[in-house]
């Protein structure tokens, strides 16, 4: 039986599958890129929470927008 002090050390966390594929988290990430990086660029308000370091990376990576525009925006990366 697993218990908390043990679930760790045996590794049961493999057990289990996870329940989203990497893919359909990517795209998740892509889309909300392209909605943020929209709303950023034409300096909407943007809640300080809104936007995740995953999606702002995602943004900054594609291209959508500079570290500036987010930095601009009010949001910390």
């Amino acid at each position: 039986m697993a218990y908390a002090d043990n679930w760790l050390d045996q590794r049961r966390w493999e057990d289990y599958k996870a329940d989203t594929p990497v893919a359909a988290r990517s795209d998740a990430v892509r889309d909300a890129a392209a909605f943020w990086a929209k709303k950023v660029k034409a300096g909407a308000y943007i809640p300080p929470t809104g936007i995740s370091a995953e999606v702002a990376a995602c943004m900054i990576r594609g291209g959508l927008v500079h570290e500036q525009d987010l930095l601009r925006a009010g949001l910390r990366i």
